[in-house]
């Protein structure tokens, strides 16, 4: 190297050095302040280094699993002296407001985390106070190449960036590698490109980006401003999205989730608008779910986040083929492929502390709307709901939910319900149930405070045919008919082929052995297998599985 001095500037010239595996040429050039024509020290740099290896330069384990240093603080926002906003991390380029500068750095490769880019330039500008990157971009980026230009203004008061970047891939995997994320499959990710602009102070940035990944199917676009980035809580936000990814199971592999569910939901989109406050979100959002058949939108207000999380929204939600959710939930196989097409829509409005509802429910062949209030966090959970319930043929739902039944088809149910008190203890009212041409109104009460369940009921019923309920009997019986009160009466034909009303077989009631219940029963006709009793009036008790 050589040295070169005089009042006015310092020159080291030719230089030629190693450090390490690394080699270094070029010059540096020094031009003093005078006073005179120049105020403010200048330089003037051109470097040239073959290589860079920085692996040999992180602690040990971090540049093979990319795992931080321990000592984190550096992640510890900075505070401002007033209690305020934290403070501008860019204020640190402060004394770069004092100097002028043409600098200009090559770099034949660099490697980190054993993935090497080359073709490395920084042609970077410094006078009055801004920093001007007119180019800061990498010839070869894992078959790609990458490039960032912008300026950082205002270095000597309440520095600002605004920047243009345009990054592509034609392996994801490496980047991605390189950033620290472990080992990936080449090419299992695809092409990377990502697009845009992004402009602020670190603590408040606006953005506008666009990114892709071809392995995944992904496509993405934000836009909008992120306020309070620093200030270790929830930023501020106000942004427009569009995400698709057509194979979510990599994905979720990158970032610890569970790749086998990922694998059946098959491509996923999601766009709409996101504002936050201080202490809220504000949200419109449409999704889709092409591997369950799945869409939706949800819009509303989500307050006290820091707090007491409070929902205000509506939603209308749909899964064609939901069996990969429900498998997720512990229902699979013919159970999960029955519950044919499920649906959601409507209001939800409070916290899990006291959640008002009012919903439209679909699924299994069934409709259902369900309104009123739902106290989640409470020891037992309390409500207070309406319940209106719809399907063609209930004794399907029964055998979904592993009911016993005779195999007899009940017809169509039409329910309608109120219910208040808890999962330990609650009243029914309003009651008013059709099924067939079987018609049932009441109320009761349910108790499991006790060591067995208690119900208490009184029902009216015009014909209450509870056959489908119950195990068949396997004798027949030629005469059906018989009237009384209190399970007795006058009149009628022998059953059974023994002079006897009832049947000698059997019925199967061993459900009803785990729980004890008072009923009050009057009813024009109930039907029990191959019985019929006309004008019942009855009092059922059942205390330790035995029915008087």
């Amino acid at each position: 190297s050589r040295l070169n001095a005089s009042p006015a500037q310092v020159e080291i010239a030719d230089l030629n050095a190693q450090l390490d595996a690394s080699k270094l040429s070029g010059g540096v050039i020094v031009a003093l302040p005078d006073a005179q024509k120049r105020k403010r020290m200048a330089f003037g740099v051109g470097l040239s280094v073959d290589k860079l290896h920085i692996d040999g330069y992180l602690p040990q384990g971090t540049a093979a699993s990319g795992s931080a240093p321990a000592n984190n603080a550096a992640a510890t926002p900075a505070k401002s002296d007033n209690g305020g906003p934290p403070a501008n991390p860019l204020k640190a380029l402060a004394p770069l407001g004092d100097l002028d500068a043409n600098i200009e750095v090559k770099a034949g490769s660099l490697t980190m985390n054993s993935q090497t880019v080359s073709g490395l330039h920084a042609l970077i500008g410094l006078a009055d106070g801004t920093l001007d990157i007119k180019d800061l971009s990498v010839k070869d980026l894992a078959g790609g190449k990458g490039t960032v230009t912008g300026k950082v203004t205002a270095l000597k008061t309440d520095p600002k960036f605004d920047l243009d970047f345009d990054v592509s891939a034609k392996d994801a995997g490496k980047v991605l590698e390189m950033g620290g994320m472990g080992p990936q499959t080449p090419g299992k990710f695809g092409a990377l490109a990502l697009k845009g602009t992004a402009a602020g102070n670190a603590n408040d940035v606006s953005y506008d980006l666009t990114t892709s990944m071809t392995g995944v199917g992904l496509d993405g676009s934000a836009k909008g401003p992120a306020n309070g980035l620093m200030a270790g809580g929830i930023p501020k936000i106000n942004s427009t999205f569009d995400i698709k990814a057509k194979d979510t199971t990599a994905l979720a592999q990158l970032f610890g989730g569970p790749a086998d569910a990922a694998k059946q939901l098959g491509a996923v989109a999601f766009s709409g608008t996101a504002q936050s406050g201080a202490d809220d979100l504000t949200y419109d959002v449409t999704l889709s779910i092409g591997g369950i058949g799945g869409s939706g939108k949800l819009a509303g207000k989500l307050t006290g986040i820091k707090s007491t999380p409070t929902v205000d929204t509506t939603l209308d939600l749909k899964a064609e083929k939901p069996a990969p959710l429900l498998q997720l939930a512990g229902l699979a196989g013919p159970k999960a492929q029955a519950m044919g097409t499920l649906s959601v829509s409507g209001a939800l409005k409070g916290s899990a502390d006291n959640m008002n509802l009012n919903l439209d429910l679909a699924g299994a062949g069934a409709t259902a709307k369900l309104s009123g209030n739902v106290k989640a966090k409470a020891n037992p959970i309390a409500f207070d709901i309406a319940l209106t319930a719809k399907h063609p043929e209930f004794t399907d739902l029964m055998k979904l939910a592993d009911l016993p039944g005779s195999g007899t088809k009940g017809g169509p149910l039409d329910v309608t319900v109120k219910a208040a008190g808890t999962t330990q203890k609650a009243q029914l009212s309003q009651l008013d149930a059709k099924w067939g041409d079987s018609s049932l109104t009441g109320s009761g009460t349910y108790d499991a405070t006790g060591a067995k369940p208690v119900i208490v009921a009184s029902m009216t019923g015009g014909t209450v045919n509870l056959t489908p309920f119950m195990a068949p009997s396997t004798k027949p019986n030629p005469s059906k008919t018989t009237t009384g009160s209190g399970g007795s009466g006058s009149g009628g034909t022998a059953g059974a082929g023994n002079g006897s009303p009832w049947s000698t077989e059997p019925l199967d009631l061993s459900a009803l052995g785990k729980q004890d219940a008072t009923v009050d029963l009057k009813a024009k006709s109930l039907i029990l297998p191959d019985q019929q009793i006309d004008d019942v009036t009855a009092k059922i008790t059942l205390k330790d599985g035995l029915m008087t």
